[in-house]
C-alpha cells in the first residue's frame, strides 16, 4: 500500500524513485498516479526497468544493461540535481 501521510509530504518536491521491477505497475507508477490525482505537483524521475524483456546473464550484468547500477543510477542523479538548479 502507498503510504499517503508520506505523498502528502511530496507536494511540489522532486522524487528520485529507483526501483529493479518492470515500470509498468511499479511503485513509481503508482506515486505518479496519486500525485495526479491529488494535484500534489511532484516532479518525477524514475528507474526502472522498461516494458521489455532483458538479455541473460549475471546479475551485474543486467543491471549495467538496464542503466540499474551504481554508476548509471549515480549519472542519474547527477543529472537530476543540476537540472534542479
Amino acid at each position: 500500500p502507498l503510504d499517503v501521510d508520506v505523498m502528502n509530504l511530496l507536494k511540489n518536491k522532486t522524487v528520485l524513485v529507483i526501483e529493479d521491477v518492470v515500470e509498468n505497475g511499479s511503485l513509481a507508477s503508482m506515486m505518479m498516479q496519486y500525485s495526479f490525482e491529488y494535484d500534489l505537483n511532484i516532479k518525477f524521475k524514475s528507474l526502472a526497468i522498461k516494458d521489455k524483456y532483458p538479455d541473460l546473464g549475471n546479475i551485474k550484468e543486467l543491471r549495467k544493461e538496464l542503466a540499474l547500477d551504481h554508476e548509471s543510477i549515480l549519472n542519474k542523479l547527477d543529472e537530476l540535481l543540476k537540472s534542479l538548479n
